[in-house]
C-alpha cells in the first residue's frame, strides 16, 4: 500500500469545511426589554430576556417563542426573528 494514501484521506478530510451549526436568533429593535419563553422539541422550556437594540444568538434549533399575548411563534433552523412595536417577524 502506497504511504501517501492515509495522508490523503486525512487532507480531504480536514480540507472539507464544516457546516455551521443552523440556529434560531432573535433582535430585538425596539427601545424596550422583552421576557420571552422558549418552548423546545421535548416540552422543555427555557425563559430568555433581550434587552433593547440587542441580538440573542443561538436560541435553538426549532422552538416556539411565546411571546407577550401572540400566539406561539415557530421558529427553526438559521432563522432571524425581530421584534419591532412589540411584534415578531422572521426576516425573509
Amino acid at each position: 500500500m502506497n504511504k501517501t494514501f492515509p495522508i490523503i484521506i486525512m487532507a480531504m478530510f480536514f480540507a472539507v469545511p464544516f457546516a455551521p451549526a443552523l440556529a434560531v436568533s432573535i433582535e430585538n429593535y425596539d427601545s424596550l426589554t422583552y421576557q420571552m419563553i422558549i418552548e423546545l422539541d421535548g416540552g422543555d422550556s427555557m425563559e430568555i430576556e433581550v434587552g433593547a437594540g440587542q441580538k440573542a444568538d443561538n436560541v435553538c434549533d426549532a422552538c416556539y417563542i411565546h411571546f407577550g399575548e401572540q400566539e406561539p411563534f415557530p421558529a427553526e433552523g438559521d432563522e432571524v426573528i425581530f421584534i419591532t412595536d412589540g411584534q415578531l417577524s422572521v426576516k425573509n
